[in-house]
């Protein structure tokens, strides 16, 4: 093939600068474009930021300026992390020594404070401090403020006023503007001749992130990142402008091609050697010198590019045309056009090695970039694309072979997240393109606009995921335009390197390559089509590095541009380069299809998708959409109230505030509720935490046998309905299985939507709606159960107990207390710790099952009564040869006993009689040969307590004798308890429980009344002069029947079941309380019964 030149006289073409100065009209034009956008959009930008600055702190006490030096008795009220006041105080002594010498950045650099050892290790009033430094006992400081203390008092700081943010702003955009146009200037000065639409669009490019790094950081707390980026602008916008001006054909540049090889080499040695990665990465992509870290992998992709450039230029015509001999070449090989080895081995190798040492530092987005680079330099100095097409194959088949063998571990972590980004095992950063994909899903066509998207939408929003964000901001209508500005720079850089003679083809051409497959490449990594590669955007990237080097390419692509033209470029390389179009045009084209897919066609879908992902704590969980939080943080949280409008959970501080005087009356101090840092607040706490639960930790939430308010109500309370339900997963790679919550949250999709815009008709209908939640619950009855229990469980010796108090004719829940409950709430506890005190953690009121002992002899009477049983019908209790009262049973063994205590024998017992002494002996016999198993599993079905286990028949049969007086294996809920004696003064009617107003079910008929009325004058007759006479002097007659469910090994649990007052009554209550070890029912169980009467009569939830 012949080799086509250019002419003599077409080499020695002049500039066209040469002629005379050059005005650059078209690019003075557009720039001034560029420039009233850049205007128009900080001015947007303000508008929006600071519209959410005065939303967000309108409503609440002014935010304390760290920088104006406050002092500790400023910030000392605001360290609520710190439960300990010497702590707190401690804590704002500290930190403000510190601001009185230095200035912060932002609120979160509190983190990098740190105190004495030896301070702390003196101080022995310190609790908090004390325990941080007993987990570092080695260490000379410790952290003042940890991330989480950061996060509880962030909301009350900043570091600057909206007004230093709008300086700052302004300042930065004048120097951008003036940046660019300064270039233009001394181009014009110079009379330089390059391309005139490449600087526009660099600077549109630029104006782009300029505007979200402006938008992504909290304006008042977080570091700026605009003021960072507008630095590295000028410094490129210099490197650039002194670039611009080289003599790219100077013979030099060929000569020392693989010095800039060797320097790359060096550089990569030393990364591999001193470098380290971010978080927990194992790519060593940072290097620590003179204090400084930078990124040296812009640098090296500089050098090889160099280095490309210069070997391809002086040997393309070689490589070509000359072709190695067959017999020197493998059999395989023969068959293709091989060129000669002796002048393409070398750059072969140099980029096989450049391409080893970036597996070395374990970051392969630069290997990738740059075989691509490679192959399609060769495949156009060659003109063949099918070594093109084999290299890169081998290249992607290597990262698939590095996902097979898990090394290097960032790779195979990519890899994998790209083949399931919804279902992963990779940790951390499992959800990396979920999150990609919610931030381009959230823009849809028009986009949030700037400013009122997501400040940290996603992780490495600024570096990693930029494009993502700019399509949230701009929508897919943006983001097109933005990819059409990559498309004309890209096409822009391409006629400049045909234009360009050999040197400066090969190496605009090498830049443009390097620019269009880090677009592509970034493109396709976040929108879930290829493998995350961790490589920049260009020109939209932070970074200050990065953007140097970028335009300091730039600036030899624009040194290019102003060389004589050389026709022969077209001539050599015009079909490689048309080729070349194509290929990325087919890219792009599936970049764009997959974002319009992402952003327009299936928005809604991707933005409710979770993604099971392994948390932080190692299993795996569903995440959800970062801006469906934001939105529901939006809704203000209904507030839960008792039966009489007192708020048990609320965010809202006035309704405290407005009943400050009814929490004082039943002894409730607000001091912690009333905390400004406190988001929802439960101001009867631990008392209430079984029933209403912990909406910011969500303490045990998962469990089934809970109740609480704030999960069961959660549709209501936060205004929509998440259709949470609980599915079995795969935690582990092995198989290992568990049960996680899932949600959907499409219910809520116009309101994400539009939650930027309060005004919407979506936002104020989800704003409009009822979130309020009115309990039966008696605060004050709670309250007051609360003490008596915990007085009686303690005087009684043991450790835990419940009590469950109802509307014996509505069915309302009036009180629910567990013991022990100090503590429970406590936000220190871990899940782990969770796991282990489940124990500690049961809601013993309504879901602990226990042996009901003698009170279930009322279901056994009331099954006997129903079955038209004669109450007379009498049986022996008789002394038994051991010297125990009790009687055998026929078909049984082993004798029934009555209580150890019981030193003389029942004699004959008939119903009555039976229920007030409570004799074994007699409800054994009664329910094995009158009652029999089928009529005691129904008269114990309504109200949910089992007889058996199994619950059949045929299992009850094997204990008949022992379950009909609440033994076996009988278990009951003091609640199911409360519900058999709640029936009993109804008139045998069951109204089934509630704890929600209006949500109570129509009652049914459990047995008959005059089954009920009989039983009622026993249970009397229980107080009067049976087992439970220790009320007979009660003020309110009540009506009950004791319980001493005897366990194996252990001491009894006591019981007393019963209603108030006897008789007729306008309201009556029905009880249960349990001590569980507590000795006999007629004492400790009882007397705390008698109690809880009297508080609920003089509450007025008793009417005579």
């Amino acid at each position: 093939m012949v080799v086509t030149k250019s002419t003599a006289a077409q080499r020695s073409l002049r500039p066209v600068s040469a002629t005379g100065p050059q005005p650059r009209r078209m690019e003075a034009a557009l720039l001034a474009a560029g420039t009233l956008l850049l205007a128009l959009g900080v001015c947007l930008s303000y508008l929006a930021i600071a519209g959410r600055v005065k939303a967000e702190t309108k409503s609440g006490p002014p935010l304390l300026n760290l920088n104006s030096k406050p002092d500790a008795q400023r910030l000392a009220p605001l360290l609520t992390s710190f439960e300990n006041k010497v702590d707190r105080q401690f804590a704002a002594d500290q930190i403000a020594n510190h601001l009185q010498s230095d200035s912060i950045s932002s609120v979160s650099a509190l983190t990098a404070l740190r105190a004495d050892a030896g301070v702390i290790r003196r101080n022995r009033s310190l609790v908090d401090f004390r325990l941080r430094l007993a987990e570092l006992p080695k260490a000379e400081t410790v952290p003042i403020m940890t991330a989480t203390d950061i996060r509880a008092v962030r909301p009350s700081l900043s570091v600057r006023e909206l007004g230093d943010f709008r300086w700052l702003l302004l300042g930065a955009a004048l120097a951008l503007i003036l940046c660019f146009w300064v270039i233009h200037g001394v181009w014009v000065a110079s009379w330089f001749a390059g391309d005139q639409i490449l600087l526009p669009i660099l600077q549109l490019l630029t104006t782009v992130a300029f505007l979200l790094m402006v938008t992504l950081r909290d304006p008042l707390r977080d570091r700026l990142l605009f003021t960072d980026f507008s630095v590295g602008v000028a410094v490129g916008c210099l490197a650039l402008l002194a670039v611009s001006f080289a003599d790219l054909e100077r013979p030099v540049l060929k000569r020392l091609a693989y010095v800039p090889l060797l320097l790359a080499v060096v550089t990569s040695v030393l990364l591999i050697a001193f470098g380290f990665g971010p978080g927990q990465s194992d790519a060593k992509v940072n290097l620590s010198l003179a204090g400084m870290t930078v990124q040296p992998a812009e640098l090296i992709k500089l050098l090889l590019l160099l280095f490309l450039a210069g070997y391809f230029a002086r040997r393309w015509q070689l490589l070509r045309e000359l072709s190695e001999k067959h017999r020197n070449l493998p059999r395989i090989l023969q068959r293709f056009p091989v060129p000669s080895l002796r002048h393409g081995l070398p750059v072969l190798v140099g980029v096989i090695l450049a391409i080893l040492l970036f597996i070395g530092q374990g970051d392969m987005g630069p290997a990738l970039v740059l075989s691509f680079v490679f192959f399609t330099l060769w495949g156009i100095a060659r003109r063949r694309a099918f070594g093109v097409a084999v290299g890169c194959s081998l290249v992607l088949a290597s990262f698939l072979a590095c996902y097979m063998i898990g090394f290097p571990r960032t790779v195979a972590a990519r890899v994998g997240i790209a083949l399931s980004p919804w279902d992963n095992f990779v940790r951390p950063g499992g959800d990396h393109i979920a999150q990609s994909l919610w931030t381009f899903a959230a823009g849809g066509l028009a986009g949030t606009g700037l400013g009122l998207a997501e400040r940290q939408p996603a992780p490495a929003a600024h570096t990693d995921l930029v494009l993502a964000v700019a399509g949230e901001q701009l929508g897919f209508a943006g983001l097109a335009a933005l990819f059409l500005l990559y498309a004309v720079l890209i096409y822009r850089m391409l006629r400049v390197a045909l234009s360009a003679r050999e040197y400066g083809f090969f190496l605009a051409l090498a830049v443009t390559l390097l620019t269009a497959y880090q677009v592509l490449l970034i493109s396709c990594g976040i929108l879930g089509v290829a493998p995350l590669s961790g490589i920049v955007t260009p020109f939209l990237n932070y970074g200050k590095s990065s953007t140097v080097i970028n335009f300091l390419m730039f600036g030899m692509v624009a040194a290019a541009s102003r060389q004589p033209r050389d026709p022969a470029g077209y001539q050599n390389f015009g079909t490689g380069v048309k080729k070349l179009e194509l290929a990325l045009c087919l890219v792009a084209s599936i970049v764009v299809v997959k974002a319009f897919y992402v952003q327009v066609w299936k928005n809604e879908e991707v933005t409710f998708r979770p993604a099971l992902v392994v948390q932080a704590d190692g299993h795996r969980n569903f995440v959800h959409n970062p801006r469906i939080r934001s939105a529901i943080a939006t809704i203000p949280r209904g507030t839960i109230y008792d039966s009489t409008g007192l708020p048990l959970a609320t965010i809202r501080l006035e309704e405290l505030l407005e009943h400050k005087q009814a929490y004082e009356k039943i002894g409730v101090d607000l001091e912690g509720a009333l905390s400004p840092a406190e988001g929802r607040r439960y101001p009867m706490g631990e008392v209430m935490f079984h029933v209403v639960g912990d909406e910011r930790t969500r303490l045990n939430w998962a469990a089934g046998n809970t109740s609480f308010i704030e999960r069961d109500q959660n549709a209501r309370l936060q205004g929509f309905d998440d259709h949470a339900r609980l599915i079995k997963v795969q935690d582990t790679r092995d198989g290992r299985e568990r049960l996680v919550f899932r949600r959907d949250y499409r219910d809520l999709a116009g309101f994400v939507e539009h939650r930027a815009w309060p005004g919407h008709p979506d936002v104020l209908r989800v704003l409009a709606r009822d979130r309020d939640v009115r309990l039966t619950l008696n605060a004050r009855l709670q309250a007051r159960a609360a003490t008596i229990l915990e007085r009686t469980v303690k005087s009684a010796g043991a450790g835990k107990g419940a009590i469950a108090v109802t509307d014996s004719r509505t069915g309302a829940l009036l009180a629910s207390v567990t013991y022990p409950f100090r503590g429970v709430m406590s936000e220190t506890r871990d899940t782990a710790e969770a796991d282990k005190a489940a124990t500690f953690l049961l809601d013993r009121a309504r879901y602990g099952l226990y042996p009901p002992g003698s009170s279930f002899k009322l279901v056994t009477a009331a099954a006997a009564l129903e079955s038209g049983r004669d109450p007379n019908t009498t049986y022996t209790c008789r002394r038994l040869p051991d010297g125990r009262v009790g009687n055998f049973v026929k078909g049984w063994r082993r004798p029934v006993r009555d209580d150890v205590k019981d030193q003389s024998p029942h004699g004959e017992v008939d119903l009555r009689k039976g229920i007030v002494v409570s004799c074994n002996a007699y409800f054994a016999q009664l329910g094995t040969y009158l009652v029999g198993a089928p009529a005691l599993r129904r008269a114990a079905e309504p109200f949910g307590i089992r007889t058996a286990s199994p619950d059949t028949d045929r299992s009850l049969r094997d204990s008949l004798p022992q379950a009909s007086y609440g033994q076996g294996q009988v278990t009951a809920s003091p609640l199911q308890m409360a519900r058999v004696a709640a029936t009993i003064a109804n008139d045998g009617v069951f109204a089934p429980t509630h704890w929600v107003e209006g949500s109570s079910a129509e009652g049914r008929r459990a047995f008959h009344a005059a089954t009920a009325r009989q039983l009622s004058r026993f249970m009397r007759d229980v107080v009067v002069d049976g087992t439970g006479r220790r009320l007979s002097t009660s003020r309110v007659p009540v009506a009950g029947k004791t319980g001493t469910a005897e366990l194996r090994n252990a001491r009894s649990h006591a019981w007393f079941v019963g209603f108030a007052p006897y008789g007729n009554a306008k309201s009556r209550i029905a009880f249960a309380v349990l001590v569980e070890n507590g000795g006999y029912g007629g004492q400790s169980a009882a007397a705390a019964a008698g109690e809880l009467v009297e508080a609920a009569a003089e509450l007025g939830l008793i009417e005579q």
